[in-house]
């Protein structure tokens, strides 16, 4: 039914987040409760309005300005420079930066990690001794244009020219400090070889130019010993710019993740949410066919671009009980009579279980809440000369602001938000094209936002 799509789109979204997350004894909240208890702001919705559209276009040209960053000119001319036919290539030293990156991949688990390294390597080789052969100095010889390897124990060592002008090795690339974690007891599911089985639970990378840090990496990691990840921690700065990521699970009762996008202190792009519940192998058994909300009960998320933050948090248990037993009530009704009843019971059980704000950052006051309310689609058409009406009734979002002016959340980001989709868009596409990465646009349409 459309009116229950949004709810279960919501509900698949977090498991999904489940199964890719990670543990800690304590999750942040990141402002969560106070923002949901936060104050209106005496800003006009007119002057809210104009501060979102204000916001997209700083953070557009903020994330510009990371294009001009040293170290991202330095990174370009030595990918150019391994295109030599034996140097050291980037799909053999940036092995362990793939595992990070499958580990930090919401639909991949931790059997890939393995599997990619099995792939490039020796069979039977530990992931500890596929570094091992990996280690060494590469440096770039002006004379026949490649790469010299000369032994090193414990890094791998890249060094070269970082610009196109210069005649010396002015860069350098470290990778190190990798340390692994034996899995004595793996799962099934996971489908792994025989052999020692070893994930990833440190690395650090750096790049530098003239001895000054442009860009750096560092991964941690936990596991327990079925391999299921525990913990993960993956930083990348670039510049004044860096990424985080961390994904939290407490034994199976409640996850997280959160990512920040930051230039120095001041945040571009933040998102994360929470989920509790009981996803344990006996309970997803149990309840996966048809009772997701047995699973996952409750959870809050956030989002957060420049001084503007969305904030939500909803009782998912709760919400689907009770549109479960509207059913059950309903069972011998047609939907032209249960139609607006059920509608009504949905919005109901969001306004009772669910709430939804954008707030200020700076003082953490309320630019508008989001309201569900019925929405009704009219369909008219002619039969035989008669003209017949059809009603469609289903929840749907609108944004209440200070003044109770109203506005449906579809008609806002259309409206507000267009040219921040269109030049986000443009610049996943800079980094697919330029550096091989496999971001997805995000869109308007996109039922998940």
């Amino acid at each position: 039914m459309k009116k229950l799509f949004k709810v279960n789109i919501w509900i698949a979204a977090l498991a999904l987040l489940v199964f890719a997350s990670c543990e800690d004894d304590k999750k942040t909240d990141d402002g969560i409760d106070s923002a949901l208890e936060a104050d209106y702001s005496t800003v006009s919705p007119e002057e809210s309005k104009q501060d979102v559209e204000n916001a997209a276009v700083n953070l557009v040209s903020q994330i510009d300005e990371l294009e001009d960053e040293d170290g991202i000119d330095v990174m370009i001319h030595m990918m150019d420079l391994m295109g030599g036919n034996d140097a050291p290539a980037s799909a053999q030293f940036n092995i362990p930066l793939k595992a990070a990156q499958i580990l930090a991949d919401d639909s991949k688990n931790s059997a890939e990690v393995y599997n990619l390294l099995k792939a490039t390597t020796e069979e039977g080789l530990a992931l500890s001794d596929s570094f091992a052969m990996l280690t060494a100095t590469y440096t770039y010889n002006f004379e026949t244009l490649d790469f010299d390897k000369t032994e090193n124990a414990n890094d791998i060592v890249i060094l070269f020219p970082g610009k196109e002008s210069d005649l010396t090795n002015t860069a350098e690339i470290l990778i190190g400090d990798f340390t692994v974690k034996e899995i004595t007891e793996p799962r099934a599911d996971f489908d792994l070889p025989a052999g020692k089985i070893e994930f990833p639970t440190g690395l650090k990378a750096t790049l530098k130019y003239n001895d000054n840090t442009l860009m750096s990496y560092t991964l941690t990691a936990e596991y327990l010993s079925d391999g299921t990840p525990t913990a993960l921690e993956n930083v990348l700065e670039v510049g004044s710019f860096s990424f985080t990521q961390t994904l939290k699970h407490s034994q199976y009762k409640s996850a997280g993740f959160d990512f920040s996008f930051k230039n120095g202190s001041d945040i571009l792009i933040a998102f994360g949410a929470e989920i509790n519940g009981d996803w344990s192998e006996n309970n997803i058994n149990e309840n996966s066919e048809t009772d997701v909300e047995e699973i996952i009960n409750n959870g809050n998320a956030y989002l957060q671009f420049m001084d503007l933050k969305a904030v939500g948090q909803i009782d998912i248990q709760t919400i689907v009980n009770g549109e479960q037993a509207f059913e059950e009530a309903h069972l011998g009704d047609s939907d032209d009579i249960k139609d607006l009843p059920e509608a009504e019971n949905l919005v109901s059980l969001f306004t009772e279980n669910a709430r939804f704000v954008l707030v200020y950052t700076k003082d953490n006051t309320m630019l508008a809440y989001l309201e569900p309310y019925v929405m009704n689609n009219t369909n008219s058409y002619n039969q035989n000369g008669v003209i017949y009406t059809e009603n469609d009734y289903y929840m749907d979002m609108r944004l209440v602001f200070n003044d109770n002016s109203k506005i449906s959340m579809d008609t806002f980001v259309e409206n507000e938000l267009n040219g921040f989709f269109n030049a986000l868009n443009d610049f996943i596409y800079t980094l697919n094209t330029t550096y091989g990465t496999e971001f997805n646009e995000v869109s308007m349409d996109d039922e998940s936002l």
